[in-house]
């Protein structure tokens, strides 16, 4: 039996793992705690998969320090850890966006760009200026590292400091809320002279406005409802509440049905929310959908999707057309064709 370290990524020494065969099946993740002398399964789930499983490592004790009976319980564990990893493959084979949100709108890239610069402290809100509030020694501080940033810049685009030798001198600038203002200063040159450079992607530009203050969030649109909805209704998957077959007939009755409604309205997906036009769904839904009862099925999936966004979006809640348009149908389907139920006493013939 060859020793070798536990995973790299597994930091603490108390354990050391075993490779090898015995009997023919496998004992890689056997793990040995030095500390108590239990034995236990330790294995690193990979990165792919850590958004679907929801852990980073499998982790299982044997709750003995007597290696045979750990070896018989090592073989049930890790066929179960297989098991567990081969659905987690097939989940992402069968449906290829599930660790991804759906297509970016603008409304969702603005809020991405946005909570990115809330967490840097670089929103235009965040960044401290001088104020009559400061007192004299506050002053004074702001005053003396502005006049060290100044100097800096100008060695630095005249070409008389490197980039390094810039950069050293803002890090040993000594009032922090001044510090700040010149990192979010510089960030802004970086974008501006990469925008003359080489142009900045739409991601990038809007993150620039951000910075400068010239750009506001921009309304939602149906699309982003009926995204958030799909986006949402991956977790059953991963909590194991819906297989993977399910998830896909799931994302594509929305995606079919979002498409009508998309279809009812001039501006398409692009449609704000508020723009939701009742009359023109009910029509595009009537000449699609016949049956009463298709309707009524369909509604209510649609209605769902705007429940979820109103309870994730309180601020942004809107009303609901669909729930609305499913009340208003007649209860009964008058083409619905009856069927009739078999009695006990008829099942022996069926």
């Amino acid at each position: 039996m060859v020793h070798i370290a536990c995973e790299m990524w597994y930091t603490s020494y108390y354990y050391y793992c075993k490779t090898g065969n015995i009997m023919g099946t496998t004992r890689h993740y056997f793990c040995e705690s030095k500390k108590t002398g239990k034995f236990s399964y330790r294995r690193r789930v990979p990165n792919h998969l850590v958004p679907v499983l929801r852990k980073r490592e499998f982790k299982f004790s044997y709750h003995t320090s007597n290696k045979a009976a750990a070896f018989r319980e090592h073989d049930r564990i890790h066929r179960q850890v297989e098991k567990e990893i081969h659905e987690a493959e097939t989940l992402l084979k069968s449906i290829p966006t599930a660790q991804e949100p759906k297509s970016k709108t603008p409304s969702k890239e603005f809020l991405e760009v946005y909570n990115e610069l809330r967490d840097k402290g670089f929103l235009p809100h965040q960044i401290p200026t001088v104020t009559t509030a400061m007192s004299e020694e506050e002053q004074l501080a702001w005053s003396l590292d502005n006049t060290k940033f100044a100097e800096a810049t100008l060695k630095y685009d005249n070409e008389l400091i490197n980039h390094e030798e810039y950069w050293d001198i803002i890090d040993k600038l000594e009032f922090e809320p001044f510090k700040l203002f010149a990192k979010h200063r510089e960030y802004i040159r970086y974008l501006e002279e990469m925008d003359d450079w080489d142009g900045l992607p739409d991601k990038g530009k809007m993150k620039l406005q951000i910075l400068k203050g010239d750009y506001t969030s921009p309304d939602p649109s149906i699309e982003d409802v009926f995204n958030l909805y799909i986006d949402f209704s991956r977790t059953k998957v991963a909590n194991n509440e819906r297989s993977p077959t399910q998830q896909k007939k799931v994302e594509q009755d929305t995606e079919r049905l979002a498409k009508l409604v998309y279809s009812a309205h001039p501006n398409g997906k692009a449609t704000l929310i508020e723009d939701l036009d009742e009359t023109a769904i009910d029509e595009a839904f009537t000449a699609q959908y016949a049956r009463t009862d298709t309707r009524k099925r369909n509604y209510t999936q649609m209605s769902a999707a705007v429940q979820l966004w109103n309870k994730k979006k309180p601020k942004q809640k809107i009303d609901d057309p669909f729930l609305s348009l499913k009340l208003e149908l007649p209860s009964d389907d008058k083409d619905k064709k009856p069927r009739r139920v078999w009695r006990p006493e008829e099942f022996q013939y069926f």
